[in-house]
């Protein structure tokens, strides 16, 4: 068996535990500021740009985010080419959700 088989999605497995309890840290349990929540998760958190609610669909999405990415990169022949897009769409949703966040989440 190839120990280079589903490399990515095994450490965004690892990692995504960590991100999330960083932005729960950060968010300070509803007190404190929540981009950091948006850039790292933009899939989970784009109801925020109508709703005011995270609920519980918003947190498996972000559990699941970064093992799909990686599952993602791992399933593609052109690696550096998913990365760029995986890049590019995960920045360019997190700046919208950052810019058109309702007013109720800043």
């Amino acid at each position: 068996m190839n120990s280079e088989r589903y490399k990515w999605t095994k450490r965004f497995l690892v990692l995504t535990p960590l991100f999330l309890l960083f932005s729960i840290i950060i968010a300070d349990g509803g007190h404190g500021f929540y981009q950091p929540i948006f850039a790292l998760f933009p899939f989970a958190t784009f109801s925020c740009i109508w709703d005011t609610d995270l609920s519980f669909i918003n947190l498996m999405i972000a559990i699941f985010q970064f093992p799909l990415y990686g599952f993602w990169i791992d399933k593609r022949s052109n690696e550096k080419r998913t990365w760029v897009v995986i890049l590019i769409l995960h920045v360019l949703l997190a700046g919208l959700i950052i810019v058109f966040a309702n007013e109720n989440w800043r």
